[in-house]
């Protein structure tokens, strides 16, 4: 995939798959390999390793200032199992943009994302407010088989 396509694939990715930060639990379902953002978008990187189902859990980050000002770190889940033999399972979902992450820990049934978020501009100063939130993901398996659906709740900016 070209750069240019593939900028294009992130940018509709964010305009099309954003998930407006004002809900408060959410089902999402993994994107398909076209949606997922090409390595030269990629500009922060966070990694985890559940122990319990074998899993790395990576959360990276795509810069998407060009296309959006406020909140301009476009977020990607990414989780792979370590099976052997070519039986990888990879889902990749499209989380929330934040301003920054902060960072990122394991929980029982997922992960904790730390990030700051820029909150609704002040109509007389223009400024956008910076919060510290938290966005929580929990995923899970049955049988050996990664879910691709996820749990992503966050708090409104």
């Amino acid at each position: 995939m070209n750069l240019t396509l593939k900028r294009t694939v992130l940018a509709f990715s964010i305009v099309t798959l954003n998930l407006e930060v004002g809900f408060g639990s959410e089902i999402v379902t993994a994107l398909k390999e076209e949606e997922t953002p090409g390595v030269t978008d990629i500009s922060g990187f966070h990694s985890v390793h559940d122990k319990a189902n074998d899993l790395d859990v990576r959360v990276l980050e795509a810069d998407a200032s060009a296309d959006v000002a406020r909140n301009p770190v476009a977020l990607f889940l990414v989780i792979t199992d370590n099976a052997s033999g070519g039986e990888d399972q990879v889902h990749v979902w499209r989380l929330p943009s934040v301003s920054v992450v902060k960072k990122v820990v394991p929980t029982k049934l997922g992960i904790s994302i730390s990030v700051v978020w820029d909150g609704v501009a002040d109509e007389k100063t223009g400024k956008l407010p910076m919060k510290n939130e938290t966005i929580s993901v929990s995923y899970s398996m049955a049988n050996g088989i990664l879910n691709d659906k996820i749990t992503v709740t966050a708090p409104s900016p």
